[in-house]
Order: structure tokens, then sequence, then C-alpha cells
């Protein structure tokens, strides 16, 4: 086993590379009981544990159990996949870091009939296992020079989750200088469309960002977010060395008010100005424990909030302290790309990664003939086992490796990494890891909200199994509803306990809702197979309360016979059975449905 002590912010931690763990050192002196220097055996490290944190014994024996073989064979469930569609290859302005004119990126634009293929493709063919669905219309262009078809890709995608169940979401990044007041009111009630706003921070760093002519944005793009009205899922910040501010960008469009803040680095890797090189990663550092500073400050003034734009969006250091939270967890995957999101060409070609649209050596299939599995396999099994560089790296399992993309563009190759990028995050891993220990023990309420907040998001990724079982309730009914209505009326009604991560909607808001539609429909509890010949009323709606969940989930039965219920869940849309004792001894004992005459008797 491998060890690092990491030191920051007055605090020693001991990291286990291993198994992407860590432990709070008390008292430094500890440590002379290890060789952190040299390899170390786990039965050394299990009883240097049992010495000095007995109580953590049984917890580090199961970790290590767990993770003796943690690479992916590709058969990794997954819950959420994405389309990404570049709805225009035009823009009307001129960034000068743009990678729009890239060699492999063609002129000719997506038409809607194509566009709405490959949503087809992904939501009923190749992910219709999934439980979530994302259209990203962000990529190579300004999608507002298209606001057309992104209106009717929200239409036709409101149909589409109204047919199935389960949320499809619309996202993409505007420069806002195109924003009028009409399409701001179309933004804010729209039915699928979260969307955010590029902005490089005040004026003076979002100068790389100009019109053709020359002209600065800046001024536009205020107006813009003011049309906006702060109804934005976020600020997306494009870092080079005329930026490098972090401290500075953050504190400025956090007065913004805006949700989520994330900063990601150029992707130039040429000796232009622009360039990923340029950068001063010492002063790019200093402005990072700056960053650092200014949220303990403002948590110390008891603004706990400040924190939160940052965990919220896709910030290259946020995600950083994201992954700190979940120890003991090793990625399998350096990214969905090519496995659950793919980006769609204007010829309904398929490729592993937006970036690379258009580029052949990120194909993988196409919307009318599907994956070819042979060129998938290679991003199924992009790993950092697949990088020497990575495997004699301490960091490697909760890195999980760079962006292939990023790999791609400076090397031609998906697995060896940037060495800038390693040596950057080589230096924020241990200060990811340290702040948020830090917090822990000095700040426990805002730790615990950063925590709980982390641990809710994981099922963003799923939807809501409560909508998608009352949806095919009703419609089995022949009532006429829709996605929203029932998603909008039953998170009405949710109630989440105070510092709980639990998501998801209770059974008796899903009866009262209900009832609306239908006096007899009521809750019971069925415990037995034999009193399930009771039920003559079918479809049902079970719940899950036989196994911990963090949310609360669903099951849709539509009939049963004398040995056998016949169920569909929000993720596997087709009909599986169980026995009836199986199944209320591990999944559900309570039940939702048509039992008015049941409880009568």
């Amino acid at each position: 086993m491998r060890l690092k002590l990491l030191k920051g912010f007055d605090i020693s931690v001991l990291y286990i590379c291993d198994i992407n763990n860590y432990i709070y050192l008390p008292n430094d002196s500890i440590i002379n009981e290890l060789d952190i220097d040299e390899e170390i055996s786990e039965e050394e490290f299990l009883s240097f544990i049992n010495l000095n944190f007995p109580e953590k014994l049984d917890k580090f024996i199961k970790i290590l159990n767990s993770n003796k073989n943690y690479y992916s064979d590709g058969k990794t469930k997954v819950n959420e996949y994405t389309i990404c569609i570049h709805p225009s290859r035009k823009c009307n302005l001129k960034c000068k870091y743009c990678f729009g004119n890239e060699d492999y990126l063609s002129s000719d634009e997506i038409s809607l009939e194509t566009a709405i293929k490959a949503i087809n493709y992904i939501v009923l063919n190749y992910g219709a296992n999934g439980s979530m669905y994302t259209v990203d219309l962000s990529g190579s262009g300004e999608p507002l020079l298209r606001i057309d078809l992104i209106k009717k890709l929200d239409e036709y995608c409101d149909r589409l989750r109204n047919k199935i169940g389960k949320q499809i979401l619309i996202k993409f990044a505007t420069n806002a200088t195109l924003v009028s007041d009409e399409i701001a009111d179309y933004l804010h009630n729209s039915k699928c469309i979260i969307y955010g706003v590029s902005i490089d921070g005040n004026q003076k760093q979002n100068m790389n960002r100009q019109y053709k002519s020359g002209k600065p944005i800046y001024n536009d793009l205020i107006k813009g977010i003011d049309k906006l009205n702060n109804d934005l899922l976020g600020l997306a910040v494009t870092i080079t060395h005329k930026n490098e501010d972090v401290d500075e960008i953050y504190s400025h469009l956090y007065s913004l008010g805006v949700s989520a803040i994330s900063m990601h680095f150029v992707r130039d890797y040429t000796d232009s100005d622009t360039s990923l090189y340029k950068i001063d990663i010492d002063n790019l550092l200093f402005h990072y424990n700056k960053l650092l500073n200014l949220i303990i400050n403002n948590i110390k003034a008891g603004n706990n909030e400040y924190i939160m734009p940052l965990i919220r969006g896709d910030d290259y250091f946020g995600v950083l302290i994201k992954k700190a939270f979940f120890k003991g967890n090793i990625p399998k995957f350096r990214c969905p790309a090519g496995r659950s999101k793919f980006a769609v060409n204007q010829n309904g070609d398929l490729y592993a990664c937006s970036v690379m649209n258009g580029n052949r050596d990120f194909y993988v299939g196409n919307i009318y003939d599907g994956i070819d599995k042979e060129k998938q396999a290679t991003f199924m099994n992009s790993n950092i086992e697949m990088s020497e560089k990575c495997n004699d790296c301490w960091c490697k399992n909760i890195c999980a490796g760079e962006c292939m993309a990023n790999s791609y563009l400076r090397s031609k190759t998906l697995y060896e990494p940037n060495d800038f990028l390693c040596d950057l995050k080589y230096q924020l891993i241990p200060k990811a890891i340290t702040f948020i220990e830090y917090l822990r023990l000095n700040y426990e309420e805002t730790y615990m909200m950063i925590k709980n907040f982390i641990l809710s998001s994981v099922t963003f990724s799923h939807s809501d199994s409560a909508t998608w079982a009352v949806l095919k309730f009703l419609k089995n009914k022949k009532c006429n509803v829709t996605f929203s209505e029932v998603s909008n009326s039953l998170s009405a009604m949710k109630i989440i306990e105070c510092n709980s991560f639990e998501k998801g909607i209770h059974p008796q808001y899903v009866e009262k809702y209900l009832s609306n539609y239908d006096n007899n429909i009521c809750a019971v509890y069925i415990n037995n197979a034999d009193s399930f010949e009771e039920v003559k009323q079918f479809p049902i709606i079970a719940y899950l309360n036989k196994v911990e969940s963090p949310y609360h989930q669903y099951f849709f039965i539509e009939k049963m016979d004398k040995k056998f219920i016949y169920f569909k869940t929000v993720k596997y849309d087709t009909v599986k059975s169980i026995g009836i004792q199986e199944f209320l001894d591990n999944f559900s004992s309570v039940f939702i449905g048509d039992f008015y005459d049941l409880v009568k008797n």
C-alpha cells in the first residue's frame, strides 16, 4: 500500500492512495510508526489503524476487501444518458481562445429532423434503461442563433417525457449578448430548458471575449444576464494567463447572484497568446489559496452560502472538493464519453465527445445503424490503468485521469495526460482534502451542509420514480396528465427533513395526489402473500421500504397471478416477475392503489 502525508490549513491528513481514503492525524508523531516513503503491506496498515484508530478498523477492512478489483469491465450501470447537439456552428463573437474553427468541425448545421432522431436513439434505444436524459446544446457556436430550433426541441422533449415518464432536460451555455426580452421570457417559462452564461470575470478579465469587430462584449453580456433575471444554471469561466486571479473572478461573479460558478482552463495547447502554458501555476495556486481564505472568512462571518456556487457547478477545483467527500470510492471511468454521453453531427454520426464532434478518431457509430462496439471499446476501456504516468501517481484514484479530449489535443492519444494539468491537480487535490477536513473540524454546520448537498446531488441523475409511477398509473386510468403537472404537484408536497439528504416523494403525498383523481385510492400495508389474494384492481404502485436508500423509490405493478408479481421500475421499463412473498420480504410492503374495498372490509 502507498501512503501520502498531506498538510494544509494547519492540519495533517494521512491519505491512503490505494483505496482513496484518508484519516485526520490529531498528532503528527503517530505517523512515525509507518514508513510512508515505502510501500507497506495491508497487515502493517491495519495494525497501524488498530493501534491508533481502533474504531475505524472494521471500516477499513471492508473497504480494502471491496476494492480488490475496482476497474470496470464496462458493465457498470448507467443512470443518466446525454446526447450533445451543436445547434449552430456559427457565432456572433470571435473569442481569442475559441476552438470553433478546428478543421474537424463541419460548417454544416444539424436539422431538426436529425436532432430528434438522435434524441430518440439515445432515449428510446441505446439508453432505454436509463433513468434520466440530457440534451446538451452547447458546442462550437452560439445556441441562441437558432432559438427556433431550441423551442422546437423543447416542445418535443416535453412530449417525449410525458410519454416515458422520465426527466429529459435541455441545457446549453450562451454568451448572453443575443438575449432579448422575448428570449428571456421564453427561457424563463420553458418546459425542459436549463442554461448558463459564459463569462470570464469582470470587464478586464473578460477581454478575450469580443465581437468580430474587436469590440468587447462585457457591457452587452451583463445586460443579457440582467434580462435573464438570475434564472440561470450558472456562470462558466475560461481561465487563461489573463485571468489567473480566481478569487477575484469568484467574488465578482458571486455578486451577480448566480447559483453556480464553474472555472475551467483554456483548451489551447499551441504557443498562441491564449495558450494554457502561459498560465503561471505558482500565481494560480496563490489565488486558489486566496479563494479558500475568502470562503473561510465568509463562513466565519456566518455566510455559509458563499461556498455553494463552487459546489453546485462543475468547477475544476470544486469537482476535486466534491470527490474528496467520497472516501473509499474509486472512479471506474475517466468520464462518460463514449459510454453514456455522445455527440451527434449533421449526418447523424455519433462521436464520443462533444469537443471532438466530427473528429474521426472519436467516431463510434451513427443514429441509424447504432453504436460500433469495437470502436466504442476504445472509450469504454479507457481508465488510469492505461496510462503509465498515471500508474505511478499517488493521487490517481481520486483524480481518475485527465479528460480524454485534453489528452488527444495535446498528444493525439487518449491515455497520456497533459503534464500541466497533472501538475495542477497534483497540488490542488491536497488543498481540497485538507480544506474539507478543516471545515469538518472547525465548522461542522458548513461541512454538513456541503456534504448533504453533494450526497443529494448524486440522485440528480435519477428521474423521480414517484413522478414516473404516478404518470404511468394515471395514464392507465385514461387520465390526461403531463410530466410537469405531476412533478410540480408532487414537489410542492415534498418535505425534506432538516440536515437530511433524502430525495424524492414520501408515499403519503403520492396517495394524497392520486386521491384527487379517485377517492378509492389509498395506501395499504401488505405483509404476506395470502393477503395479496384480496387485491383485485390493477395497476398498483409499490413503495420500496425494505431497502435503505437515500431517496424514495417506487415500482409500477401491472398485474399478478397466484405466484408472481409483474412489475416495472423507472430505470428498467420492461416487465419483470418475482415471487410474491419474495417481493414482500425484500422490496416492498407498502402499496398505493384502488384498495377501498379491501380497507372497507
